[in-house]
């Protein structure tokens, strides 16, 4: 049965609801909304009895019930977002070259008229400017790596839960879900270098 999807899918199954609590090793049916942990009813009769919990079939049809208006508002606001962010990486990349460049030049036209003695001083700025050059860009291309990768995540799993949304299981709808909400909140996370000179 999961041979048929062809997204990659690193939860297991979309259709699986019979996960076994690790302790108690009964069906989890409960999600703990104060810890947002999975549980079966005795862990929610102990471990977690003042907390709030719902069974996961209330818990998923109030995800699915919002589900489409939650995943477009991804793909309309943070994805913009995230490729936003990219093109202002890619152009401080540019603005950086540009620098550089400037700089070397500006060095040029200062040492032309010294004597030879200074040629030493030329080279070992024009290696710094390159060196600080390669360290900012650097960062500023991880930076970009790291967005590419997370929104590449984030629409994998859009896409797949738009195509799998009344195939899935509730515990899968709920985890992915889950990862989901973090994927998008993380990503506004990542330390921005795109305004360091």
């Amino acid at each position: 049965m999961t041979e048929s999807f062809s997204k990659e899918y690193l939860m297991g199954s979309p259709l699986e609801d019979n996960k076994m609590c690790e302790t108690h090793d009964l069906p989890i049916n409960t999600i703990c909304e104060d810890c947002d942990k999975f549980i079966c009813n005795k862990c929610a009769k102990t471990d977690h009895r003042d907390h709030e919990w719902k069974s996961l079939s209330t818990a998923a049809t109030e995800k699915r019930r919002g589900l489409l208006k939650y995943l477009t508002k991804i793909k309309e606001e943070d994805l913009p977002g995230i490729d936003e962010k990219i093109e202002k990486i890619s152009q401080k990349i540019i603005e950086n070259n540009e620098l550089c460049d400037s700089e070397i030049k500006g060095l040029h036209k200062h040492c032309e008229a010294l004597l030879a003695r200074l040629v030493k001083i030329l080279q070992r700025h024009e290696r710094t400017l390159k060196d600080n050059l390669v360290k900012k860009n650097d960062k500023l291309n991880q930076e970009k790596s790291e967005l590419d990768k997370r929104k590449r995540g984030i629409v994998n799993t859009v896409e797949f839960m738009e195509e799998n949304n009344c195939k899935m299981s509730n515990y899968s709808l709920i985890d992915n879900h889950r990862e989901l909400t973090k994927m998008c909140l993380n990503w506004r996370f990542i330390p921005q270098t795109v305004n360091t000179h």
